[in-house]
């Protein structure tokens, strides 16, 4: 990263060839020395997991007061703060399953571990059932194992043991409290490799606000997201007319605007009329919108319980709505009949019911552990339907000279014509149009998910790259 490590190599580097050419006298070179002695920094990753619970906190807000110190204390960050969403299937997530890594160059390591592990310990929801999990890694040492990890922990369950023993091997080392289970996600989140990215500016109250309603002008919310489409996403449902950017629950965010690039959340959030006196703002780079947890092709004859990622078949049973709206069919994959399940606020019922026997599909979803009233099957995310089977009918001939519909002579004999006796031998073929077309199929927005990928952002690879001279992280004044 181009840090000096010791003093000796901030003397070798003065002493270059290049270096030697310059007369220097001897006043310079001791201020030199001076400034890269005292800018002798050591890269750092700290990841942080589970340190909410369904009643309150939030692991991004940690995330945000950490770097808040953090930035007092003279750090330097290397990249946007992480905010990496993990397998939505897992069930014993709390809210959104998103895990938090930090990486910065900090030149006082065991200060800033001190600092981080006071604040965990202070802000964590403990007594709410939050394990928290916190990863610190010096250097930039994040291995293979780390990155396939990583990647399992999107779309599987993993186990703690092996984030530990993952960790263990790379150098680095762990703070749990609890059950530990945030140790998972703050080992995913340090070594995620983004293959898509979005981000996320999240604002956050002040503590005196916490609890009470928000309260945010959804006309605004509304008219920011047509003035920023298709640089946002899934901010105002246009057919509920609900606003999708603030949270319900008791915990410190405020709204959170997602989008592709920082520079469009910036103007979108200057966009959003509300009457609360804020705390501050962080922005994130994010997995959220990228679908990337249904890249993960399932093995129709291994379908693991809880587990995030698709599967190619051909449908082999017609689809049934059951009483509430849901709907169910099967498709055939590699021998294996898989039952597929949506459900009514999805409106994907709506969309998939024009679904007929032969129609080849990759469907996405997660796996649903069998019961006492149901086997093992997918619940569907989205589905992509690849080719369109036939719809065939069949019927009597029509007589050519008529033009009425032939009578049969029985099983098994022509067909003849009441009125002039003109006969044929078979039953006429009949194309029925389909009433799906080809293409994706995914749930409306007030039913997606962190990690679904909304229709706008279909193919779409994005990329982004730190600008730390950007208002990319604020404290707002009191």
């Amino acid at each position: 990263m181009g840090y000096f490590q010791s003093y000796q190599e901030a003397r070798l580097a003065l002493n270059s060839p290049g270096m030697r050419k310059i007369t220097i006298n001897r006043f310079l070179e001791n201020h030199i020395l001076q400034y890269c002695i005292t800018n002798i920094m050591q890269e750092m990753h700290v990841g942080l997991d589970d340190t909410d619970s369904t009643k309150g906190m939030c692991t991004t807000f940690l995330a945000y007061i950490i770097t808040e110190r953090l930035l007092k204390d003279r750090v330097k960050f290397l990249e946007y703060p992480k905010l990496v969403r993990l397998n939505p299937n897992v069930p014993w997530k709390t809210r959104g399953n998103g895990a938090v890594a930090l990486h910065f160059a900090t030149d006082d390591v065991e200060r800033v571990r001190q600092h981080i592990t006071e604040m965990v310990l202070l802000y964590s929801d403990l007594q709410n059932g939050a394990n928290p999990g916190v990863v610190f890694l010096e250097g930039d040492n994040i291995t293979s194992h780390m990155k396939r990890f990583s990647q399992d922990a999107l779309h599987k369950i993993v186990k703690i043991s092996d984030a530990q023993s993952i960790i263990k091997q790379a150098g680095g080392d762990t703070l749990s409290l609890g059950t530990g289970m945030g140790i998972i996600g703050a080992t995913a989140a340090i070594a995620y490799d983004f293959r898509d990215s979005t981000v996320e500016i999240i604002t956050y109250r002040r503590d005196t606000n916490l609890g009470t309603q928000r309260h945010i002008d959804p006309d605004s919310v509304r008219m920011m997201q047509e003035k920023t489409f298709p640089y946002t996403f899934n901010s105002y449902d246009d057919d509920s007319g609900h606003v999708l950017i603030a949270p319900r629950g008791p915990d410190p965010v405020f709204y959170g605007i997602r989008g592709e690039y920082p520079n469009i959340l910036h103007r979108a959030s200057s966009m959003i009329i509300h009457k609360e006196r804020l705390r501050g703002h962080m922005i994130f780079r994010t997995n959220q919108g990228t679908g990337d947890h249904l890249q993960h092709i399932i093995k129709s004859d291994a379908m693991e319980p809880h587990t995030s990622g698709c599967v190619q078949g051909v449908v082999s049973s017609e689809p049934q709505i059951i009483p509430g709206g849901h709907m169910c069919f099967n498709i055939h994959s590699k021998g294996i009949s898989i039952p597929c399940w949506t459900y009514k606020p999805t409106k994907l019922p709506q969309k998939l019911s024009g679904l007929i026997c032969g129609d080849h599909l990759i469907v996405g979803g997660g796996v649903r552990a069998e019961s006492v009233d149901h086997s093992r099957s997918i619940n569907i995310e989205n589905v992509h339907v690849q080719r369109l089977a036939p719809h065939i009918t069949y019927r009597n001939p029509r007589c050519e000279r008529c033009n009425k519909s032939m009578k049969s002579k029985g099983r098994g004999q022509h067909f003849w014509c009441i009125r002039c006796g003109d006969k044929a031998e078979h039953r006429q073929q009949v194309f029925i149009p389909r009433k799906i077309s080809e293409g994706e199929y995914s749930a409306v927005m007030t039913a997606h998910r962190h990690l679904t990928r909304p229709p706008q952002r279909h193919n779409k690879i994005n990329r982004i790259t730190f600008e730390p001279n950007t208002n990319w992280v604020a404290v707002y004044e009191y």
